[in-house]
């Protein structure tokens, strides 16, 4: 299966609000250690990188202490509400209508992909460039 670019934020469960919670509680934890006398400094006042074990922890706790409800939520919204509404690509500012409305037409969930390439983007590679940059070779 091929996504159209900018879209994976709105499918994967992750990209929707698992990894934002889990950055948020690595950075609570690596703040604290830098104000906590676990900090060691070279000679010219640089902190040391902490040892690949306690990174390990860091990372480890992070993961454990994301909420169940914001995976639930998170998987829910990559598209596996029943209520389709609430799939995050249903939001979507350019394919969230279409989509939407394909799946009222139909109560198809599935889509070729050329569906979706017909419908322009801001971030689409103008064609006009790719022939310049081939008649400059």
């Amino acid at each position: 299966m091929v996504i159209p670019g900018g879209l994976t934020p709105y499918l994967q469960a992750g990209e929707i609000g698992i990894y934002k919670e889990f950055k948020g509680k690595l950075g609570n934890i690596i703040n604290d250690w830098k104000s906590s006398d676990m900090v060691e400094y070279t000679r010219g006042g640089n902190p040391r990188p902490p040892p690949t074990e306690i990174v390990n922890r860091w990372v480890s706790d992070a993961w454990m202490a994301i909420s169940g409800d914001n995976i639930k939520n998170s998987i829910g919204s990559a598209g596996f509400h029943e209520d389709y509404n609430s799939w995050h690509i249903a939001k979507h500012d350019v394919y969230g209508q279409q989509f939407k409305q394909h799946l009222t037409d139909t109560g198809d969930v599935e889509h070729s992909t050329d569906y979706f390439e017909e419908i322009g983007q801001d971030d689409d590679i103008d064609d006009t460039i790719d022939d310049e940059v081939s008649n400059e070779t």
